[in-house]
């Protein structure tokens, strides 16, 4: 439902407030890999990380290089 609820607002399915006015992003493995389109993929590693609150919340590192043909 929170993703729903901010859809319109930030024109992306994944992205939620919280009362403290932290804003959060979600974004499923098509979305990440799109933005790095152009990118030589040099580290993509999915990692899980333990929140403030104590629930795991799935993550990622990337690190790119710029492809000199473009």
């Amino acid at each position: 439902m929170r993703y729903k609820r901010y859809e319109q607002k930030y024109g992306a399915y994944g992205v939620f407030e919280l009362p403290d006015g932290a804003i959060l992003r979600h974004h499923n493995d098509e979305r990440v890999k799109s933005w790095t389109d152009g990118f030589e993929d040099l580290v993509y590693e999915k990692v899980v990380y333990r929140t403030m609150n104590g629930h795991c919340s799935n993550g990622l590192v990337y690190i790119g290089r710029g492809n000199k043909n473009q």
